[in-house]
């Protein structure tokens, strides 16, 4: 297990000042060969990232600096789908596909420690996500008709694995999807699991795991790339999911759903067809209205309106702000927002 650091770097950064919203969107294309689909937001200055290539990183000073790290095992390199930052220095990454290792760090990613390991063939596991510093949920891919679904309770240190008897049966060529790190979300003692595939549903706990429920919804499924790829509640009751036809994208019918019943029930968004597939999607914490955050294949959007009109944001050019992107964070705050893509592309989107 090696853990190559590659030191404090430092990017000019474009600013492009948007015309809806007051908006501010910077970019910037860290100079390391990864896709990431992971990113934590501790507040307005620290974030994290994750991606392909065993690629990780963090910024405590509001993205004017960045320390890059890479995570190797006798030469293979993981690709990081899944990330928690449960403090300051505490984190824990995930990867996707075989073997899976979970590992975690105590002292910002110096060291690592695994965690969990799975060497089955079939094993891939999608998204990860923590209640508080001690209670988090890692969620895969079902195996043999089982979702995957770890808990832990002493901050990562163990974790278990539900037993299969207490978690409904995924459907023939139901999965999940590793897209964004937003297919399972909690709050309260609910747990919140997205899926795609053959069916688009979201699997539902309101007891923290001990029992489960299952909500139809009306996204796009039936493919193997069709579903729900993220899914967030901005309280116990109010909930959004957004996806679609990935190989598609630019069909924009049943793409996002909303629940005002706690996930019990979900119904497509009228009026919201001018997005395409989206790979996720986030509500505004602490503002005054739901207002949502989408990345799609094309760009970002910005809905104020419970996602039932969006607004893409443009440059000063008016060209496209948010291409290349595939999964987005808020600050706890609201203030600010951040992006992470392809080839090391990140962006900080800043609302005033």
């Amino acid at each position: 297990m090696t853990s190559k650091a590659s030191g404090w770097l430092f990017f000019s950064i474009i600013m492009l000042t948007l015309n809806a919203h007051s908006q501010i969107i910077e970019k910037m294309t860290l100079p390391v060969s990864t896709s990431i689909r992971a990113i934590e937001v501790l507040n307005d200055s620290s974030v994290w990232f994750a991606g392909s290539n065993g690629c990780f990183g963090y910024t405590e000073d509001n993205g004017r600096t960045w320390h890059i790290d890479s995570f190797a095992i006798a030469g293979w390199k993981p690709d990081f789908r899944s990330m928690s930052c449960i403090s300051r220095d505490t984190i824990l990454l995930l990867n996707a596909g075989s073997p899976a290792r979970l590992l975690k760090s105590a002292d910002s990613g110096q060291n690592w420690s695994i965690v969990y390991s799975d060497d089955r063939k079939e094993i891939f596991f999608d998204s990860m996500k923590f209640w508080d510093n001690q209670h988090g949920i890692a969620v895969g891919d079902p195996i043999n008709g089982c979702f995957i679904i770890l808990l832990t309770r002493d901050g990562g240190d163990h974790w278990s694995a539900i037993d299969c008897s207490v978690l409904p049966a995924a459907m023939p060529g139901e999965a999940l999807f590793a897209a964004s790190n937003t297919c399972v979300d909690v709050i309260g003692n609910n747990i919140y699991i997205a899926t795609g595939g053959s069916h688009a549903r979201v699997l539902y706990s309101t007891d923290r795991g001990k029992s489960w429920q299952i909500a139809t919804t009306p996204i796009q499924q039936g493919g193997s790339l069709t579903g729900i790829f993220s899914i967030d509640f901005c309280d116990e009751q109010y909930g959004v999911v957004a996806g679609g036809n990935y190989e598609k994208p630019e069909m924009n019918l049943q793409t996002i759903a909303i629940s005002d019943d706690g996930g019990l029930t979900w119904k497509e968004i009228s009026g919201s067809d001018e997005t395409g597939f989206a790979s996720c999607i986030q509500f505004q914490p602490q503002a005054a209205t739901k207002n949502l955050l989408m990345v799609t294949r094309d760009g970002i959007y910005f809905s104020n309106r419970q996602g039932k009109k969006w607004k893409e944001l443009k440059d000063v050019y008016g060209l496209p702000a948010g291409t290349g992107f595939n999964t987005i964070k808020f600050s706890p705050g609201g203030q600010f927002a951040w992006c992470g893509g392809a080839d090391g592309l990140i962006g900080r989107i800043q609302f005033k």
